[in-house]
């Protein structure tokens, strides 16, 4: 799945500029879509794209 752009909550939360308990969050809430990959509830998380209102909007 890394292949295909899935990403890891750390790296949601760096390009978020949130911390990885919120990403987490938001994956739970369906507001970031996720992606199982393990029986351990470890997963992936798709890119919330760059227009998206998650992105900080630099001013």
């Amino acid at each position: 799945m890394r292949a295909t752009g899935k990403l890891t909550a750390e790296e949601v939360a760096r390009l978020l500029g949130v911390t990885v308990a919120t990403v987490r969050r938001w994956g739970k809430a369906g507001t970031i879509k996720t992606y199982p990959y393990n029986d351990r509830n470890g997963c992936l998380y798709e890119h919330p794209g760059v227009n998206s209102p998650l992105m900080k909007k630099s001013v």
